[in-house]
């Protein structure tokens, strides 16, 4: 993977959420270059998503996904230089023109989840962190934002493949080495 985005310089470019990055966010002929690695698209993607089904599907007392069948949507490199930072955000819209769905095929198609793999990074930590902002909160006695910061958990490094709801806010805190190489992926899916 890291030779073929070394092959590729022209393909990243800056990218308005990366403060000192770049990405190839904008390039949909990389995207297809990325597609048709279908190794690493199957592990990184296809099993990872099952596995997270599966365990959703398996909990007790909790509503099955009632998902059926997934694609991504979206997909992108980017690359991060020292004391890099993203922005908050989130992926909910990845569906042309605001839509809450899109249709393919005759099927309906909704934003799902989104995932990130860490391809490379030297750093010790983790800086990706998910946020419910406060102006998001769901009742009037819970007015802070919820965080969850990777960096408090060892074992997300570089390898790892983080998977979360579309609608989840994120951002990546300062990277104090640079080099961190990413994969973002934006799956949809249609339900039973």
């Amino acid at each position: 993977m890291l030779q073929l985005l070394e092959n590729n310089p022209e393909h990243f470019e800056k990218h308005s959420l990366i403060e000192k990055g770049i990405s190839t966010y904008s390039s949909i002929n990389f995207s297809k270059t990325l597609l048709q690695c279908d190794e690493l698209i199957n592990s990184v993607v296809w099993e990872s998503l099952d596995e997270l089904i599966k365990k959703l599907d398996s909990r007790e007392n909790f509503k099955k996904t009632g998902i059926n069948k997934s694609r991504i949507s979206t997909c992108w490199c980017s690359k991060y230089d020292k004391n890099s930072v993203v922005s908050c955000h989130n992926h909910s819209d990845v569906t042309p023109h605001s839509q809450n769905f899109i249709i393919i095929n005759n099927e309906q198609y909704r934003s799902t989840f989104s995932m990130i793999y860490i391809v490379n990074d030297e750093n010790e930590k983790n800086q990706t962190e998910f946020l419910e902002p406060s102006m998001l909160g769901n009742n009037v006695s819970s007015s802070a934002e919820t965080r969850f910061k990777t960096c408090d958990v060892d074992e997300i490094g570089e390898g790892t493949v983080l998977i979360f709801p579309s609608n989840l806010y994120h951002q990546v805190n300062p990277i104090p080495k640079s080099g961190r190489i990413i994969m973002s992926f934006n799956i949809i899916s249609t339900f039973d």
